[in-house]
């Protein structure tokens, strides 16, 4: 038995959650099904994550069961100082009616409702692995999980392990894509550079939008900057109204994104270079991007392992911008194709059941599911 404990709700109903990050979602999904994929019972013990009362709800209750997952979503009291306390007490409550002998507690960052709970269980005889996806790591655990390479470099201990995630394939990706030729979104009269993610200055939209509007020639006037995500900003706003190339489509439907994902020329991963706790995070959307097999215009932060080098075209700041792309608009069929081959090598390698696979036979555990 896994018991599971983080913030996870449907995908469906991201864009209509305040609290619920897509990317958090998606990574704790698809880790769990590898985990059933190899024989494990996952037991989840979820929440609904919302801002302080009176911006969030006094009493968040997430009604809805995660399809393909077990387990079940408690309330809490959403005000300062009792939060915490609150959920740390509805959750272990809720771990009275799982059988824990042999069990293992695996939770997703280290907030202090989750300790609380995985300290409680280890008195029990449960064995914890923590994912560090943005927060600091826990020392008592017996496993953390890093998703940033950087941070997992600077970890001075021995039980550790890097993990940032896998490929993230589906149906509709796999029906669209062949059909599509390797050079059509080259070949369009506009040539869109998309980004898809939530919007906020940690993932460095703002920043490029505004690299991008100065960009003024004719070759940079046939490029299109498209965005796709949750949240709101006034900066992006005003550049969109300013600039026709610039577009915002917020968050839409999945099969609505992997179209336009599908039909664009390249994608942006603009995260920060010197954003302050930047280097303990991971940009998630390049596994949602790589199975596209397309052109990636990315900074490399800290958070990159170095197996991205050859699959990702590196920008510092706006020099570097316009250099890449006028580097990629000269991609040849030949380039392409050589380009296509790397990331569909690389998808083979790091499908969620080949890192989580890899994961539990390098760390010894679960060893008697595989």
């Amino acid at each position: 038995m896994i018991v599971w404990i983080g913030p996870l709700q449907d995908p469906d109903d991201c864009g209509l959650l305040r609290g619920a990050s897509p990317a958090a979602i998606m990574w704790q999904r698809e880790f769990i099904r590898a985990l059933d994929y190899y024989g494990a019972a996952v037991e989840l013990l979820s929440y609904l994550p919302e801002p302080y009362f009176p911006k969030g709800r006094l009493y968040p209750r997430y009604g809805k069961r995660v399809p393909g997952v077990t387990g079940s979503h408690v309330s809490y009291i959403n005000l300062p100082l009792i939060r915490s306390k609150s959920l740390a007490e509805r959750l272990i409550k809720a771990t009275e009616t799982i059988a824990l002998h042999g069990a293992w507690c695996i939770t997703y960052n280290c907030l202090p409702a989750h300790t609380e709970v995985a300290r409680f269980l280890k008195r029990k005889g449960v064995k914890w692995i923590n994912i560090v996806a943005e927060n600091e790591y826990a020392m008592e655990a017996d496993w953390n999980v890093f998703l940033s390479y950087g941070h997992y470099l600077r970890a001075n201990f021995e039980n550790k392990y890097h993990l940032d995630g896998g490929v993230y394939i589906c149906d509709q990706h796999s029906v669209l894509s062949k059909s599509m030729n390797l050079t059509e979104g080259f070949m369009s009269a506009n040539k869109i550079l998309l980004f898809s993610g939530t919007i906020s200055r940690w993932t460095g939209v703002n920043e490029f939008a505004q690299m991008f509007s100065t960009l003024k020639s004719p070759f940079y006037n046939q490029l299109e900057f498209h965005v796709y995500g949750k949240g709101r900003s006034g900066i992006l706003q005003g550049l969109a109204a300013q600039d026709s190339r610039i577009k915002l489509f917020g968050y839409v439907p999945n099969a609505e994104l992997i179209k336009a994902m599908n039909s664009c020329y390249a994608f942006v991963n603009p995260r920060p270079l010197n954003i302050p706790g930047g280097d303990t995070n991971f940009p998630s959307k390049l596994l949602t991007y790589i199975p596209f097999t397309k052109p990636i215009i990315s900074t490399k932060t800290e958070g990159l392992a170095p197996y991205y080098d050859t699959l990702l075209f590196y920008y510092k700041g706006l020099g570097d911008l316009g250099d890449v792309l006028m580097r990629i608009s000269n991609l040849g069929s030949d380039d392409l194709k050589i380009l296509s081959d790397k990331m569909n090598a690389f998808i083979e390698e790091h499908s969620w059941n080949s890192v989580v696979g890899r994961f539990i036979v390098t760390c010894g555990i679960f060893s008697d599911l595989i």
